[in-house]
C-alpha cells in the first residue's frame, strides 16, 4: 500500500524551488562533474567564437551608490506522478512579483562590485491549488525587508553572495525564501576575457548548491547586438544532477528523498545596461526531476516537471 505523504503541495513547491536557487545542503561531500567548477568557485566562462567585428570587451563599470530597483515575475506549473500516479495538489503555481533595491555601495580598486539586495512586499496572485496558495503567501509575507549582498567582478562574475535568513525559525520556509532570494544574487552576465563582437558565443560553467542538492548549470550566451553600452544577448541553459541525497524540510524526520537525476533546458534573452546590475530578461523552460522518497521502509519514486517563466525588468 502506497504511503501517505504529508503537505504534499510544499514537498512539490520546496523541490521546485531547488532549480532557484535554496538553503546550503546538508551534504558532507558535494557532488562534482568533470569541466565544471567545484561547488562554491566563481562560475567558468570559455570562449566559443569571438564574434564578427569589430570587437571590444564587455565590462560592467557601475558607480559606488548607484540604487538600482527591479522587478520578477514568475509564473510556474507542477506536474507530479508517484510511482506513475499523478498526484493532486501539484497543477498551476500561483504567480508570484516582487521588487528589491540592489545598491552598489562600493567598488573597490579592481573594479569588482559589493552590493546590497533589499526586498519588498512580494505580491501573489490568487488561484491554483489552495494549500500551494498559502505557502506562496506565507513565503510572500516573509520576504519583505529580506537582504541579500554579494560581489561581482567587472566582467559580472558573483561570489561571496549571502542571504540574511537568520531570522526565519521555520526550516520549510527558510528553505523557500532562500530558493527565491537567490536568484537575485546571479543578476549578472558573465562575460569572457576576451574582446568579441556580434555573433560572439561564449558558455559559462557553474556548481549551484542549494535546496539541499547541487545543480550543474550551463549557459550559452550569444551577443545578438551592441549599442554603446546596451548589450544584447540570446541563453540557453542546460542543468543536470547526478544521483544524490537531498534535504527537504517539508517531508517528516523520519522521511528520506534522493535525486536520481534532474534535466532542464531554459531560453531567453538579456538586455544589460553596463552601468547597471539589473538587466530586462525573459527566460522559459522545463526541468524534469526524478526523487525516490522512503518512509516508513517504503520507497516510492516521484517524477516533477516543472514549467518555469521568469521576467526581470528594471524599474525606471
Amino acid at each position: 500500500m502506497p504511503m501517505s505523504l504529508p503537505r504534499l503541495p510544499a514537498v512539490i513547491l520546496a523541490s521546485a524551488l531547488v532549480l532557484a536557487g535554496g538553503r546550503p545542503s546538508a551534504q558532507a561531500t558535494k557532488p562534482a562533474m568533470p569541466g565544471y567548477p567545484a561547488v562554491g568557485e566563481p562560475a567558468s566562462v570559455t570562449l566559443m567564437s569571438a564574434g564578427a567585428g569589430p570587437r571590444a570587451t564587455l565590462r560592467y563599470k557601475v558607480g559606488a551608490n548607484k540604487v538600482d530597483r527591479m522587478e520578477m515575475t514568475t509564473a510556474m506549473s507542477v506536474a507530479v506522478a508517484m510511482d506513475g500516479v499523478s498526484m493532486p495538489g501539484a497543477g498551476v503555481v500561483p504567480t508570484m512579483k516582487m521588487t528589491a533595491d540592489i545598491a552598489v555601495r562600493e567598488v573597490a580598486a579592481s573594479g569588482d562590485m559589493n552590493y546590497d539586495v533589499t526586498f519588498g512586499q512580494p505580491t501573489v496572485e490568487p488561484g491554483g491549488e489552495p494549500a500551494m496558495l498559502a505557502a506562496m503567501q506565507q513565503a510572500a509575507a516573509g520576504m519583505k525587508g529580506l537582504k541579500a549582498s554579494a560581489t561581482v567582478s567587472p566582467r559580472g562574475v558573483v561570489r561571496n553572495g549571502r542571504i540574511g535568513l537568520e531570522t526565519i525559525a521555520d526550516p520549510q520556509l527558510r528553505s523557500m525564501l532562500a530558493g527565491t532570494a537567490r536568484s537575485f544574487e546571479n543578476l549578472s552576465a558573465p562575460f569572457p576575457e576576451e574582446a568579441v563582437g556580434v555573433g560572439a558565443q561564449w558558455e559559462v560553467r557553474q556548481a549551484v548548491d542549494s535546496a539541499g542538492a547541487v545543480i550543474f548549470q550551463k549557459t550559452v550566451y550569444e551577443l545578438v547586438s551592441r549599442d554603446g553600452d546596451t548589450v544584447r544577448l540570446k541563453l540557453t541553459v542546460e542543468q543536470t544532477a547526478p544521483s544524490q541525497p537531498m534535504v527537504n524540510p517539508a517531508l517528516p524526520p523520519e522521511a528520506t528523498m534522493r535525486i536520481e537525476s534532474v534535466s532542464g533546458t531554459s531560453t531567453g534573452t538579456a538586455t544589460i545596461r553596463l552601468d547597471s546590475i539589473v538587466p530586462t530578461s525573459e527566460m522559459s523552460g522545463t526541468t524534469a526531476m526524478v526523487m525516490v522518497v522512503g518512509m516508513n521502509g517504503q520507497d516510492q519514486r516521484m517524477n516533477a516537471t516543472t514549467t518555469l517563466k521568469l521576467n526581470v525588468a528594471l524599474v525606471k
